[in-house]
């Protein structure tokens, strides 16, 4: 579910005045729907400056948001004004009836567009783990935001998409390769836990439905997650008082509200660095099946 936005529409009329303001919007939407039936989509609806549109995929949705830009970039300025827009998409299931869709999906995809700014694309933390790594690598973390009517926050990612010809190169290569199959084991206090293709997720918290219930006064109720996305392993934090990640010949950091990939080995501790209390810490290796 993506939508996109043309920035400073307003200002556009003013400095243009309502029909050729009128007319350069025009362009920018034809842009946005232009790359919306290259990658397969389908416009729902147009909303003034605002294009509103579904696809197959997170995967095409993003090239999609891409090409918008690029496109967009490329038309002539308008009275020494720069044309740009701004863009949000998510996945998930949706809603349909009298040829529009609704949803919670559609809520946090209009509420990423919503922050995203001129000449950004903002996804979630979901659609860049569901990628393939060549798209997924080229993001940035940006915030983590609470959303009305979600119990977990959401992870806000920068879609990286000025290089489109790198990219696609990128990508293309990506999918011609095999990923690599990886699990992890973690240990806690003498029980272990396993993350691989078949378990991809697992909680940490103080809260009893955790998958694995962390008993510290310094943790949280829902502290924090680690998600498996292919060979890849991402911690975030969703906590108050942190989580102090050190991987094998790193320093140790402090991670709150906040996301890191897990590399090798190391160790994780709640709300204090791991030498204030090496036994409450969670130990983790990252091993590679052939």
């Amino acid at each position: 579910m993506l939508f996109a936005d043309v920035s400073g529409s307003t200002r556009l009329y003013e400095r243009l005045g309502d029909q050729l303001a009128l007319a350069v919007i025009g362009k920018c939407l034809g842009v946005m729907e232009q790359a919306t039936k290259r990658h397969q989509g389908h416009v729902v609806k147009t909303i003034g400056d605002e294009v509103m549109a579904v696809f197959a995929s997170a995967t095409a949705a993003h090239q999609a948001a891409v090409d918008m830009q690029i496109g967009v970039c490329e038309l002539p300025e308008a009275a020494e004004h720069r044309l740009t827009i701004h863009c949000g998409f998510h996945f998930g299931e949706v809603m349909v009836a009298d040829r529009d869709v609704f949803g919670d999906t559609v809520n946090v995809a209009a509420r990423l567009a919503e922050v995203s700014k001129s000449g950004q694309i903002i996804t979630s933390g979901e659609v860049i783990r569901s990628l393939p790594q060549a798209l997924a690598s080229r993001s940035r973390f940006i915030d983590i935001e609470a959303v009305k009517g979600r119990a977990a926050p959401l992870e806000l990612f920068e879609v990286l998409w000025e290089s489109d010809e790198e990219v696609t190169a990128l990508a293309s290569d990506q999918l011609r390769s095999a990923p690599r199959k990886a699990v992890m084991m973690l240990r806690y206090r003498g029980h272990q836990y396993e993350l691989s293709d078949a378990n991809g997720a697992v909680t940490l918290g103080r809260d009893a439905r955790s998958d694995m219930v962390i008993i510290d006064k310094l943790v949280s109720r829902n502290h924090s997650r680690i998600e498996k996305s292919r060979d890849k392993f991402t911690y975030v934090d969703f906590s108050s008082n942190g989580s102090y990640v050190r991987m094998l010949g790193q320093q140790e950091m402090l991670v709150r509200r906040d996301s890191i990939v897990l590399q090798d080995r190391g160790t994780i501790s709640f709300g204090r660095p791991v030498s204030e209390e090496p036994a409450a810490a969670v130990y983790f290796e990252i091993a590679f099946i052939a």
